[in-house]
């Protein structure tokens, strides 16, 4: 339990830059679909979900090396140090994926496809975070480390599915109200 919350301490500090990249994707996207500027909105999504993966990889990279000095800052238990220690390092290695599983889904909500991507959570949080978390984590004794792992198969999943929308253009369809709809919109309320 103390390995598993130090490590999502420190992981979640790792993200700041992703987790703030989402939220750019959701706003610029939803500012270039609002101005109907479809293809400059891919374009854009492309861009913000690359420069995650970028600067994650970086960080990632950087804590595998040193996150053992920063899991020491929370405890000075050598069983707990360790086994914190290779699930943030483990969860560095799996970097790469989270960009394309947090930040694109962003950009592709700020176009309106909300649903689409928290079906698409929902699914993948089921299947595969809960149901290989227990069969990893319980069933073949791997403990939180199959459970980061089932995590990252979660992820990578979603990903793809998220590329492949990416890549169509279904997402760019949705129907937003116009200034004459929200007008009355608000005159009605």
């Amino acid at each position: 339990m103390s390995s598993n919350s130090i490590a999502n301490s420190i992981i979640n500090l790792i993200n700041i830059p992703g987790n703030s990249l989402t939220t750019v994707a959701t706003t610029i996207v939803g500012q270039e679909i609002g101005r109907k500027e479809t293809d400059l909105a891919r374009d854009t999504l492309r861009f913000i979900t690359r420069f995650g993966v970028v600067c994650l990889v970086i960080l990632g990279a950087f804590s595998i090396p040193t996150v053992w000095y920063f899991v020491a800052l929370y405890t000075d238990n050598s069983e707990v140090l360790s086994y914190a220690t290779r699930l943030i390092q483990l969860n560095a290695l799996a970097t790469p994926i989270w960009a394309f599983s947090f930040v694109l889904p962003g950009g592709l909500k700020g176009a309106g496809d909300g649903k689409y991507t928290m079906m698409t959570a929902i699914i993948g949080m089921w299947m595969f975070r809960v149901g290989l978390g227990y069969l990893f984590g319980v069933v073949l004794g791997w403990g939180v480390a199959g459970i980061f792992i089932a995590m990252f198969v979660d992820w990578a999943v979603r990903s793809i599915l998220y590329v492949i929308r990416l890549r169509g253009d279904q997402w760019l369809n949705h129907r937003f109200m116009d200034e004459e709809e929200t007008k009355l919109n608000i005159t009605v309320t």
